[in-house]
């Protein structure tokens, strides 16, 4: 099984794929009640994805085997999420990332890809001068404050669609280096 490294999506035209591939994932997971193909038949997507960084890599068919999206803000307005975080003592450097709907193939978990994709987040936003990346964890929190040096802010509470329950999530953060 060989896999690419993680490349920044630019053939817009892939992210059905992309949509596609995380209903898969998820169907296969211990939370299917939250998003699977009966909930989303035409796959997982939102409005951020429209202006969202979407990272992938492939497989040696070229097939998109990994994703995330990484959105990036210059203010707290923009930011979609702003009203369930503005009780939370965040930082007030701009701009900021929010890193998100990261997904693996079924197939191909269990092979650090997850752990790829972080460093490969975390590498393009210094290389943008983003100043801290923030991300929403129940799952992976342990190792993204273990290994990956983010820090937790608090909770908030979220709901992925009509369909499922409130569920708590940790706000993560992780300052990052920059050149200016």
């Amino acid at each position: 099984m060989i896999v690419s490294k993680p490349i920044i999506l630019s053939d817009k035209s892939r992210l059905q794929e992309i949509y596609d591939l995380r209903v898969e994932a998820w169907e296969k997971s211990e939370n299917k009640g939250f998003v699977n193909r009966k909930l989303f038949p035409d796959g997982w997507f939102d409005d951020m994805d429209v202006d969202g960084i979407q990272l992938i890599i492939t497989n040696e068919e070229n097939t998109i085997v990994a994703s995330s999206r990484l959105n990036t803000y210059n203010d707290f307005h923009n930011f979609p999420y702003y009203n369930y975080l503005k009780h939370l003592t965040l930082p007030e450097t701009f701009p900021f990332a929010y890193y998100s709907r990261l997904v693996v193939n079924p197939a191909y978990q269990g092979k650090g890809l997850s752990k790829v994709m972080d460093s490969a987040i975390i590498d393009l936003c210094e290389v943008n001068n983003v100043r801290w990346v923030m991300g929403l964890s129940n799952v992976r929190t342990e190792f993204m404050v273990n290994r990956l040096g983010f820090k937790i802010v608090g909770s908030v509470i979220v709901n992925y669609n009509e369909y499922s329950e409130n569920s708590e999530q940790s706000v993560i953060i992780k300052s990052l280096k920059y050149t200016n």
